[in-house]
């Protein structure tokens, strides 16, 4: 999917993603695309980013060896380094809790939009910040609405507070991070569109 007017692209280079610890990334680039391979890091962008849509593309990969990764994996997208996206749990397949697009500890996914590995996918990440006054009271939560595959898995749903591992829930920025936890990924196409 081509950004749409006034969207900024994400490439894969090192000027735009840092490793989780400020590193440089540790990934395999190929054709526009960054392969993630286990317990490499989490690739994180170096700019931050508030409200608006995200969109990426991953794939996981079918080979014995990868699906046996994945079965016991459960790698995600974090918005804001806050707010997690599941992209596989169990290769995908079925619904429920840290499956394909769940909200991680949040919310069971009740479409099931997901493809099988080896074929790419996408999410397309609606995300509104949490509010606060000049004393630091939250006005209001973070909201989440997620498209995977083209398909409406989320519709504003409302997040408390950060995710499992997210960090506090008290800024209106931070970073996307694209989580490694065990299986090898590939991203590519990523970009945002700032809300004005």
């Amino acid at each position: 999917t081509p950004p749409p007017p006034g969207a900024r692209s994400l490439p894969f280079d090192a000027a735009t993603w840092c490793h989780g610890d400020g590193r440089d990334p540790e990934w395999s680039l190929q054709g526009g695309l960054a392969r993630v391979e286990p317990h490499s890091g989490d690739l994180v962008t170096r700019e931050s980013l508030g409200s608006g849509r995200y969109h990426l593309e991953f794939r996981l990969h079918d080979s014995p060896e990868d699906a046996e990764a994945q079965d016991r994996a459960n790698s995600g997208v974090y918005v804001q380094s806050r707010y997690e996206v599941q992209v596989l749990d169990s290769l995908g397949r079925g619904t429920g809790l840290g499956d394909c697009a769940a909200i991680y500890g949040q919310k069971a996914v009740d479409v099931e939009a997901a493809r099988a590995p080896g074929v790419w996918q996408s999410y397309d990440i609606d995300f509104e910040a949490p509010r606060f006054d000049a004393s630091g009271v939250k006005l209001r939560n973070a909201r989440l609405t997620v498209w995977h595959n083209g398909r409406r898995v989320h519709d504003d749903f409302e997040l408390e507070g950060p995710t499992a591992g997210g960090g506090e829930d008290e800024s209106p920025l931070g970073a996307l991070r694209l989580q490694d936890h065990q299986n090898p990924v590939e991203f590519r196409n990523v970009w945002f569109l700032p809300r004005d």
